[in-house]
């Protein structure tokens, strides 16, 4: 939620394809009473929010003396033998995660939770930790917490939204000709998702047309934008202004946007390249 790195890289396919050989490696070599590919979910509220929490556990071992440990594998590029156990506690999250909801579903007091970072050149290395399934608990309600906090943000920051968009009044005292019958129906087609061509002249007002219906529409619960064209008749491509960007972006950050010019050519972005680092539903915490 507020730490951790997923990134997209160009070598994304390679890595998975490392990571999936490396957990059959040592899956392969479990001995008996041991299960690979675990799942466990639980359903919980968490500071009033309901949630499923749901994982594969990549191994489950249980000793001569009955006791489990739940293991966590994490391919490498890095020398496992380099790795400190702290170095990545977000790893040591899920794992924890995985042992804490085994530990409930089956009424374990204490479980074990071991951390195993492998490379295939360099062989690896394992970190183990033992808990009661009340510390356990502790560290789950401790993330659970903050995706809960998380969840009433994102829902307060929606409904304020609606809110403000069902005050809004047209920001000026009259309509330019032929736009208020623009903004009608492009609040019609919006209500009920239907498909609409306008074409208007220069001056006519067809950003405030188009935009003032669609923040009505948004206060009715409208929220299903995903394409957008924006065309004018001069010889360069009519981009959407800067406030119309970060007011799609609220709603629709993966809106795709055709930018057209008069002689109908036309190129196409994400709402995210045009408007990187926009602020959002994912900007709260």
């Amino acid at each position: 939620m507020e730490s951790g790195d997923l990134y997209p890289n160009m070598d994304a396919y390679e890595r998975m394809q490392d990571g999936a050989q490396a957990h059959k490696r040592l899956q392969m070599a479990y001995g008996e009473g041991a299960k690979a590919e675990v799942a466990v979910a639980l359903d919980a509220e968490v500071e009033g929010v309901p949630m499923r929490v749901q994982g594969r556990i990549d191994g489950l071992l249980q000793g001569e003396n009955g006791a489990y440990t739940v293991q966590e594998i994490k391919s490498t590029r890095h020398n496992p033998r380099y790795i400190r156990e702290n170095d990545n506690p977000v790893h040591w999250a899920q794992a924890e995660i995985y042992a804490y909801l085994f530990a409930r579903l089956n009424n374990l007091a204490r479980i074990s939770v071991m951390l195993t970072y492998v490379n295939s050149a360099d062989g690896e290395a394992s970190f183990t930790r033992e808990h009661t399934q009340g510390e356990l608990e502790e560290i789950f309600l401790f993330h659970a917490g903050k995706y809960a906090r998380w969840l009433r943000a994102i829902g307060d920051w929606r409904e304020n939204c609606r809110e403000s968009a069902r005050a809004v009044q047209f920001p000026h005292a009259n309509y330019r000709k032929g736009q208020r019958k623009m903004a009608k129906n492009a609040y019609i087609a919006i209500r009920d998702q239907k498909l609409l061509l306008c074409q208007a002249p220069t001056g006519t007002g067809k950003t405030l047309g188009a935009l003032f219906p669609a923040v009505k529409a948004i206060s009715e619960g409208c929220r299903s934008f995903t394409r957008l064209a924006v065309v004018g008749n001069s010889a360069d491509y009519c981009w959407p202004c800067g406030a119309c960007r970060q007011m799609l972006y609220e709603f629709s950050p993966d809106l795709e946007i055709l930018v057209a010019r008069g002689d109908h050519q036309f190129v196409k972005y994400t709402l995210r390249q045009l408007l990187p680092g926009g602020f959002g539903p994912d900007s709260l915490a």
